[in-house]
């Protein structure tokens, strides 16, 4: 088993941060489990969670770059569903109909370029 350097941990726990910041709560095993899948040392899990806690702990400290790029380009207030038409292929339109939402009055069925067959598994509703 190898050990992790600290200018290491100190340079890959912010980047976690960064591309995982919606995943991270406060509970050790999730962040562990995070680092995990990016195949990360559970040393430098310690590490995110420190820098986690000075994140929520410091007042008006902004939360990491991409993260405050990605709420602030949503357009939460609008769903995407009020636009006048929706150009949609018949594929997601099958699609649409299995979720219970085939009547919406607003789609617009286009020619699909590359044909791809959606199937209705046995057993569904």
């Amino acid at each position: 088993m190898g050990c992790s350097h600290t200018k290491t941990m100190k340079k890959v726990a912010p980047v976690i941060i960064e591309k995982y910041y919606m995943r991270l709560v406060n509970y050790f095993h999730t962040k562990k489990h995070v680092c995990e899948i990016t195949s990360i040392h559970s040393k430098i899990v310690g590490y995110v969670k420190y820098l986690m806690k000075q994140f929520k702990e410091a007042p008006g400290e902004v939360p990491p770059s991409s993260y405050r790029r990605r709420r602030e380009n949503c357009n939460c207030e609008v769903s995407s569903l009020d636009q006048a038409i929706i150009d949609i292929d018949s594929d997601s339109k099958k699609m649409l109909k299995l979720l219970n939402f085939g009547n919406l009055s607003n789609l617009q069925v286009i020619q699909s370029t590359v044909g791809v067959s959606f199937k209705i598994p046995h057993g569904a509703i």
